[in-house]
């Protein structure tokens, strides 16, 4: 019986992540379930490299070359090399060709899809559990709306993301070197969709900073010095001076208006 790699950390350290990953299927030492991404078919205007397999391959191969050329610490680059494996691993199970011949991967990317298939990686590989969550997370993230649409990405979409990386505890350069090896791994060159993100991000915090060292003139001190009781309304009212200042009414304007409601 052929022997089952069991030491994941050798993948994610290989400078040729995709030769040991061709080693591997060679010596019959390629966990099962990475084997049953051979023949797994793609949309050949989307994929023109071939199966899923071949796509893999591409994949991991731009990820470790983006993880050193971005001087990821250590941890990400595992993590990094472990999505960009795993990133379609959903299509095993999702992917069906449509009776007029088109292919489709419905929610290949989706948790409830991904997991059960990473679960069987897990048997070969002793990969730590606590990685399980965020490597979920960016896998479930590596289709930006604006990417798959090949439209320009709009700034709700882009705080909507962010939100979600920050939920998952990741940061976005992880998620943006995920989206380029995914989109550079289909032999048509080089590709990283989110570096436009960039300077949305960079006024998104801006944005924030700014918001954040804007005080407020009017307090629930004054609230009360007008004759308002301490209650449930307060933050209505406190909502309502915050609309007015930034309407450019002063702190007079504002208390005259509040004493009208």
């Amino acid at each position: 019986m052929a022997m089952i790699l069991t030491n994941w950390s050798d993948f994610c350290r290989e400078s040729d992540p995709d030769e040991y990953l061709r080693k591997s299927d060679c010596e019959r030492t390629l966990p099962l379930v990475l084997q049953r991404l051979k023949g797994v078919p793609q949309r050949p205007d989307k994929h023109p490299e071939g199966d899923v397999w071949n796509h893999t391959l591409l994949v991991v191969k731009v990820a470790r070359e983006l993880s050193l050329r971005f001087n990821l610490t250590e941890d990400d680059q595992k993590l990094l090399l472990l999505a960009s494996l795993t990133h379609d691993l959903g299509k095993i199970t999702t992917t069906e060709v449509i009776p007029d011949g088109s292919i489709r991967s419905w929610k290949h990317e989706q948790p409830e899809v991904f997991l059960p298939l990473y679960n069987q990686l897990e048997l070969d590989w002793s990969i730590p559990t606590v990685m399980k969550e965020r490597l979920s997370a960016l896998v479930q993230l590596h289709l930006p709306n604006s990417v798959t649409q090949g439209t320009e990405a709009t700034a709700k979409e882009v705080k909507t993301y962010l939100r979600r990386l920050e939920e998952a505890r990741l940061p976005f350069i992880l998620a943006r070197l995920l989206v380029a090896a995914d989109q550079s791994g289909r032999l048509r060159g080089f590709s990283d969709p989110l570096e436009k993100w960039e300077p949305i991000i960079e006024g998104i915090a801006k944005a924030s900073a700014a918001k954040s060292e804007v005080v407020s003139l009017v307090s629930g001190a004054d609230l009360i010095e007008l004759g308002f009781k301490p209650s449930p309304e307060f933050k209505k009212f406190l909502m309502k001076a915050d609309e007015l200042q930034k309407a450019g009414l002063d702190r007079e304007q504002i208390l005259d208006q509040l004493k009208q409601s």
